[in-house]
């Protein structure tokens, strides 16, 4: 992740980014979410309840947008070839061998669009 991060920035990060980004913020979030599991109560407005079909509305909203990744995931692992379920495993988790070639693709296919992307520019 910090050679990627170095290819697209053009410096390295410092000591402390790297500490905050691998174990700070994951473990300030995952007590974040114990908390929130500890102390769960269900919405009320003024004391009052909601009706149990706005409870209903609220967890399919937020199965739709958790859902994504279990399935984008899903269906990534289908589609990748292997013989073996650890060769499917490595395939998927694999990272992209050399990040320019991808950065190459993007510039022959839309060229405007690849240098406003990397210029900040919109188009």
């Amino acid at each position: 992740m910090f050679r990627d991060l170095r290819f697209m920035l053009g410096f390295d990060v410092d000591v402390f980014t790297k500490i905050c980004w691998v174990v700070i913020t994951p473990l300030a979030l995952l007590a974040i979410f114990i908390y929130s599991l500890a102390v769960f109560r269900l919405p009320t407005y003024d004391g009052n309840a909601y009706p149990q079909s706005a409870y209903i509305c609220g967890w399919i909203l937020t199965s739709v947008a958790v859902g994504v990744v279990p399935i984008c995931f899903a269906h990534t692992f289908s589609r990748t070839p292997g013989d073996t379920l650890l060769q499917v495993g490595c395939c998927v988790f694999w990272p992209v061998p050399y990040f320019s070639n991808i950065i190459s693709i993007f510039q022959r296919i839309d060229p405007l669009l690849c240098s406003c992307l990397y210029s900040g520019r919109t188009v």
